[in-house]
């Protein structure tokens, strides 16, 4: 959980790719474990059955040896193209997944929507490519499966006729009927050893497969911090930075109170920020200096870059020009909320210590009181995935107290207020963000990000 949620959104290949990871990828692995010990044991129980089997009917052992010798080779071929073929057929598994998943965390979007059979179809279409890349894999198997019992069925002719050659070639040695049976015992031995070592080697070889997948997303790239600027700049109330299609970002701080203790906690100056490394500038000349204990504001119209200046900020983003990045504990209200799957509460206090009192004014502030006298078992009650039981509004105040109930030093809102009526606006506005608010109480350094300028104006 702590690797999926430090990985880099950028590098991400698929953000849904930890669901396939921990169900399908790990089960085969487990799998293949059950049997492990198959690989070395039956090997060895093989070797002494036809050492015991070599003094019964001398050369006719041979028979057994060769017939195992040539499934083998043909298993050693047929192993090379396991792996790439379990990991298609896994590939295919996860956008499946993926893509049902997605359904169900929007089931009642899809119902309104009336996108249900459109949805099904996708889905169906999705499980029938998945089978077409699973006939691969499958046809190996098979393969595997005849050569594991070819060596049964013509082991014993072999073997027979190799000894019945000896026979006539050393006129002094005997094929009586007590020798037939009991190599034909010795030769049952073999045969059940070797057909668990087939067994066991594909999903052995499966696994090396899910293996190179669940290395690949460990080695998926993390955001890179940049380093500190060199020849910081007077901070300036307000800047402008540009943006692609030439749209200006405006940032405003709001005067505090002067303290000898505010320090300089992130600095721009002539930065460019990229989507990817190489890419295209998204932002350019962009200069911002923020320090200690301020409430900084990010106006733009939608669109033009708000989200990608805080992800600088954060360091998730490739950079150019002098740039120091928010470091240390930071709270995070993205404009799309996340939540888990637990109760309101859960939600609210995420992985700090419980603590009633800052509970209780945390709630007020973000307006969440009237909602739980509304909801089922008040705040108590569970979200569902991804918030299901909420609604968008609740889902954003929800996701606001979490960050404002951590009491980070750092807090960083994307646009919370959005989607809001006027009342619910001004009531968090004055009780967290407000000269009286939360987080200017204990000394915040609050980072907002609007559309609407007059969010700034009060």
């Amino acid at each position: 959980m702590s690797t999926n949620l430090e990985l880099d959104m950028v590098e991400a290949h698929d953000r849904s790719a930890p669901l396939t990871l921990v169900s399908t990828d790990v089960r085969t692995i487990c799998k293949s474990f059950e049997a492990i010990h198959e690989v070395w044991a039956n090997p060895i129980e093989i070797g002494i059955a036809i050492w015991l089997l070599q003094r019964q009917l001398g050369l006719g052992s041979i028979g057994p040896a060769l017939t195992i010798i040539a499934c083998t080779i043909g298993m050693a071929k047929l192993a090379k193209l396991m792996p790439q073929a379990s990991k298609i057929w896994n590939e295919e598994i996860q956008k499946r997944i993926t893509v049902t998943s997605e359904v169900l965390g929007s089931i009642k979007e899809t119902k309104l929507l009336g996108m249900v059979e459109f949805l099904q179809r996708a889905i169906q279409d999705l499980r029938i490519s998945e089978l077409g890349r699973a006939k691969q894999y499958r046809a190996l198997i098979t393969y595997m499966n005849i050569l594991g019992n070819t060596s049964p069925m013509i082991g014993p002719v072999i073997t027979f006729s190799l000894a019945v050659l000896a026979q006539k070639i050393h006129a002094g040695l005997s094929l009586s009927i007590a020798t037939v049976f009991t190599s034909l015992s010795i030769m049952s031995l073999i045969a059940g050893p070797l057909a668990q070592l087939i067994a066991s080697v594909p999903n052995l070889l499966a696994s090396l497969g899910s293996f190179e997948r669940i290395q690949s997303f460990l080695e998926q790239g993390r955001p890179t911090l940049v380093s500190k600027i060199d020849s910081p700049q007077e901070p300036n109330n307000t800047d402008r930075g540009r943006t692609e299609a030439d749209q200006s970002l405006e940032m405003h701080i709001m005067p505090s109170n002067p303290s000898v203790g505010q320090t300089e906690i992130a600095v721009i100056q002539d930065g460019s920020f990229t989507l990817k490394a190489g890419g295209e500038p998204i932002l350019r000349e962009i200069n911002l200096r923020i320090v200690s204990a301020t409430v900084t504001i990010i106006i733009g119209r939608v669109g033009c870059g708000k989200t990608t200046l805080l992800r600088g900020l954060l360091g998730e983003l490739p950079t150019t020009g002098s740039v120091k990045t928010l470091r240390g504990a930071v709270a995070y209200c993205a404009q799309t909320t996340w939540l888990t799957t637990g109760t309101v509460k859960e939600n609210i206090q995420g992985q700090s210590p419980l603590d009633g009192e800052w509970y209780e004014r945390v709630v007020h502030a973000c307006a969440l009181a009237p909602d739980f006298a509304q909801l089922p078992n008040g705040d108590n009650m569970l979200v569902g995935s991804k918030g299901q039981s909420l609604s968008g509004g609740q889902k954003q105040r929800v996701a606001l107290a979490r960050a404002v109930y951590s009491k980070s030093p750092v807090l960083v809102v994307d646009d919370a207020l959005s989607g809001l009526d006027a009342p619910t606006q001004n009531h968090i506005w004055n009780g967290i963000f407000g000269p009286e608010g939360l987080v200017r109480r204990y000394g915040a350094t609050v980072i907002l990000t609007t559309h609407s300028p007059d969010d700034y104006r009060k």
